[in-house]
């Protein structure tokens, strides 16, 4: 079953190559819960679920990989994290 790409560069957060969010911002707020990324992937999460109707290949498992640099805060990837969680991305 397809894993969901999210990468976080040392300035930006993409989700599949998509660009959603800076760094900057994500670090800033005062909440763990990441409202653009939340959207995006709760976005992925539907139109995926929507073809596995279809196709049994596509079957979702709520996969996401994180990918980026080591030297990421640990903060700013448990708020990625829990953004996924919260968007019915439970493996990660």
């Amino acid at each position: 079953s397809p894993t969901v790409v999210v990468t976080i560069t040392r300035d930006e957060i993409f989700v599949e190559g998509k660009k959603i969010m800076a760094v900057k911002e994500a670090l800033l707020q005062n909440q763990d819960i990441l409202i653009p990324l939340k959207e995006e992937l709760s976005r992925v999460a539907a139109t995926t679920q929507l073809m596995a109707q279809g196709d049994a290949s596509m079957d979702f498992k709520g996969r996401l990989t994180v990918m980026g640099d080591r030297k990421i805060p640990f903060q700013l990837l448990k708020r990625v994290m829990a953004t996924g969680a919260q968007s019915q991305f439970r493996n990660v």
